[in-house]
């Protein structure tokens, strides 16, 4: 059962790889939301409150697939 889900270890504590992702995911969400505000961008994207979710959703799994897949 030790061998379950990745871990990261990160100052001597071990976290599960998917807190790693979120963090990861809410970083990326909110840099793209403030290059988009920049960019004039942000009106367009609609509705936000499915666009956001799903941009998450997204850089998670593609956090997950580059650092934490098995090959």
């Amino acid at each position: 059962m030790a061998n379950c889900s990745p871990q990261c270890n990160i100052a001597g504590a071990y976290f599960p790889a998917w807190l790693a992702c979120g963090l990861g995911a809410f970083a990326g969400t909110w840099l793209a939301h403030w290059v988009g505000s920049r960019l004039g961008i942000t009106p367009h994207l609609q509705p936000a409150v499915l666009v956001y979710p799903g941009l998450f959703v997204a850089i998670a799994c593609a956090i997950w697939l580059i650092f934490f897949a098995v090959s």
